[in-house]
C-alpha cells in the first residue's frame, strides 16, 4: 500500500465517527462493553472479544455478546444470591438512573486453574444519550501483592507482640521482683534507718505500680484471659479511674470477629487512643463504641469538652493508619474546638476475598 493510500484511509476513518470510536475501544487493554440506556450490549473492545472466546466457550459467530442485556444478566445473579451479582446490578442501576455519577466493583472471576479479579468500573456518557461503559480491568496481580503485604504486617505485629511480651515478662519477673526484695531488705533495717527507709518504701512501691502498668501496656495479659470486649472494658475502666475522664461505652459483640492474633492488634489501637486521651487529664466526655455492622467492625471515639490546641499533635495518625491498614482497614479523625471524633473501620474477615 502506497503511504498516500495510508494517509487516505486514516483519514477516512478518523471521520468515520463509528469505526474512530471502535479504534480508541480497541487500543485500551480492559475489557470493555458499551451499554444503551436500558442496558442492552452496544458494542465491545477488542480484549473483550478475545476474553469471550477464552472463557465463554461459544463460537465467535454469537457476536461477543452485543445485543444480550448486560442488566439482565446482574440481575439474573442477583437472583440467585451472587453476592458480587447482587451489588454490581445495584451500582450499575444507580449509575443508570444517575444516582452515582460512577460505580466500581472488585470480585473474583476465578479459571480453572488459577485465582483471577478483576475491578469494574460503571461509567455514564457524557452527552444525552444515557448510554454507558463498563470496563473490567485485571487486578490479579495487585491482589496478589496486597496479599503478600497483608502476610508481613501480619508477621511483623507477632514479631512486635513477642518482642513486648519479653519485655513485660522482664519487667514483672526479675526487675519487679528485685525491687520487692529490696523493699523487704529496707523494711528489716527500718529499725536501725528509721528516718530512710520510709521514704525509699513509699519510691519503691511508685516504682512497682509504674512497672505493672507498663507491663501491662507492653503485653495485655487479660486479654486472652477475660477476652477482647471485656479487655476493651478493662482498659476505659482503669484510665477513667486514674484520670477522672467522664466516659460512655457501647460493647457490641466482638467474639470471634477477628482472626489469628488480629485481636491484640485491634486491641492495640484502642489502646493507643485511650492512653493519648488519658494525657489530657481535662474535663472531658468520652463516648466510645465497639461493634459490628454491615461493612466490619467499627471502633468509633467521640471526645467533647475543653480541648487543647496540643491534641492534634498528641496523635500519630500516621501510625494508626499504618496499624489499621495492616487488617485491611481505615482511619477517620475530625478534629474541632469543642472535641474531636475517631473512627476505625476494620473489614469483614468472613466475606469473601479476605
Amino acid at each position: 500500500m502506497r503511504l498516500s493510500d495510508k494517509v487516505d484511509a486514516d483519514v477516512k476513518q478518523t471521520q468515520d465517527p463509528g469505526l474512530f470510536a471502535q479504534s480508541i475501544i480497541d487500543a485500551l487493554t480492559s475489557n470493555i462493553c458499551v451499554l444503551d440506556i436500558s442496558g442492552r450490549i452496544l458494542a465491545v473492545n477488542a480484549a473483550w472479544r478475545l476474553f469471550y472466546e477464552a472463557n465463554s466457550g461459544a463460537a465467535p459467530d454469537y457476536n461477543y455478546g452485543i445485543g444480550i442485556n448486560y442488566l439482565s444478566v446482574c440481575e439474573s445473579a442477583q437472583a440467585s444470591d451472587e453476592i458480587y451479582g447482587k451489588q454490581m446490578y445495584a451500582g450499575l442501576t444507580k449509575v443508570m438512573q444517575g444516582v452515582l455519577r460512577e460505580f466500581s466493583l472488585e470480585y473474583p472471576c476465578d479459571s480453572p486453574g488459577a485465582e483471577r479479579w478483576f475491578v469494574a468500573r460503571v461509567t455514564r456518557f457524557g452527552d444525552s444519550s444515557g448510554n454507558l461503559v463498563v470496563a473490567h480491568e485485571d487486578i490479579t496481580l495487585r491482589k496478589k501483592y496486597e496479599r503478600e503485604v497483608e502476610k508481613l504486617s501480619q508477621r511483623l505485629l507477632t514479631i512486635s507482640e513477642t518482642e513486648r511480651a519479653w519485655v513485660a515478662r522482664e519487667l514483672h519477673e526479675s526487675i519487679a521482683q528485685d525491687l520487692s526484695v529490696l523493699k523487704l531488705n529496707l523494711q528489716a533495717l527500718s529499725g536501725s534507718e528509721s528516718t530512710a527507709s520510709p521514704g525509699y518504701s513509699n519510691l519503691i512501691d511508685n516504682i512497682l505500680a509504674s512497672l505493672r502498668q507498663m507491663s501491662e501496656a507492653l503485653s495485655p495479659v487479660h486479654l486472652e484471659s477475660i477476652g477482647l470486649p471485656l479487655a476493651i472494658e478493662h482498659v476505659v475502666e482503669e484510665i477513667a479511674a486514674t484520670t477522672g475522664i467522664r466516659y460512655q461505652l457501647t460493647l457490641g459483640d466482638l467474639e470471634n470477629v477477628f482472626p489469628g492474633n488480629w485481636n491484640i492488634g485491634f486491641y492495640r489501637i484502642v489502646q493507643y487512643c485511650l492512653h493519648r486521651i488519658s494525657r489530657l487529664r481535662q474535663n472531658i466526655l468520652l463516648t466510645m463504641a465497639v461493634g459490628r455492622n454491615p461493612a466490619g467492625t467499627l471502633f468509633l471515639l467521640k471526645c467533647e469538652g475543653s480541648i487543647s490546641p496540643e491534641m492534634k499533635k498528641n496523635f500519630d495518625l500516621l501510625l494508626l493508619q499504618q496499624q489499621a491498614a495492616s487488617f485491611g482497614g481505615s482511619i477517620s479523625a475530625k478534629f474541632h474546638d469543642s472535641g474531636y471524633e475517631f473512627s476505625v473501620l476494620i473489614p469483614d474477615q468472613t466475606k469473601p476475598g479476605h
